[in-house]
């Protein structure tokens, strides 16, 4: 799969794992090899790809996390709350995770 190819199925995944209840409303690539995303319930997330072929991600609510790539064609993902999520790619061409810590918190909204 090609860099650009990865980003969006990483950044897809991310967004699952970010906002349970919030869908992304809008993300668009930006120069660190990440995304900008918007989130229905206002909230907003910042990304930029790391060494590991994963994602680290700073979320307004102050979270963040740090992914990396899998063996599985997922990511592991840690979030700063405790939660962690690993993923792997089945064969509908999407994505199956597993939680483990409970499922990730929905953000709170920025007042």
């Amino acid at each position: 799969m090609s860099r650009k190819g990865t980003l969006i199925v990483a950044m897809a995944f991310s967004s699952m794992l970010m906002a349970a209840a919030a869908q992304a409303e809008s993300c668009r690539e930006n120069i660190l090899g990440g995304q900008d995303c918007t989130y229905d319930d206002g909230t907003r997330s910042w990304s930029r790809s790391n060494i590991l072929g994963g994602f680290d991600t700073t979320y307004s609510d102050g979270r963040t996390s740090s992914s990396r790539s899998n063996i599985l064609g997922g990511l592991d993902t840690r979030y700063s709350d405790g939660t962690s999520a690993s993923s792997r790619s089945n064969i509908l061409g999407g994505q199956d995770t597993d939680y483990t810590g409970g499922s990730p918190r929905r953000p709170k909204s920025p007042k």
